[in-house]
């Protein structure tokens, strides 16, 4: 009973907080992906940050764009995109397809971990 009600009291804030989230996540990508010499990479170590920062994405915007999900993926696919093409443009970056997979892959796992917490929420409340 105690799990039920920090699980809902947690979901709930989530629910109440996400737009501001979804804009603070953004804004950390935007700038990480665009600040000129980037952050040194180890033998492509740097895919692990893109997942997990489209990861986070991907989960909290689930809870912003609830009933427009395909919205959501599409919107942030091309946001992602674009910010792969001007790399190219920006000294010390570089445009990467394998950078491009990571975001999606983060993305969608993000999203699949939304689903989860529904189910595992309305599972816990019933």
């Amino acid at each position: 009973m105690k799990i039920q009600k920090i699980f809902s009291s947690l979901f709930f804030l989530l629910e109440k907080i996400s737009k501001f989230l979804t804009a603070v996540v953004y804004a950390v990508i935007i700038f990480f992906s665009l600040i000129p010499s980037g952050i040194p990479s180890y033998n492509n170590s740097d895919k692990v940050g893109h997942y997990l920062a489209y990861a986070a994405l991907g989960f909290i915007c689930s809870f912003t764009f609830r009933n427009k999900i395909f919205l959501f993926m599409i919107v942030n696919f091309c946001m992602s995109c674009s910010i792969e093409v001007i790399q190219h443009f920006i000294p010390g970056r570089s445009m990467s397809v394998f950078d491009e997979l990571a975001n999606v892959t983060g993305l969608l796992t993000g999203y699949l971990i939304y689903r989860l917490t529904i189910k595992f929420e309305r599972r816990i409340t019933i």
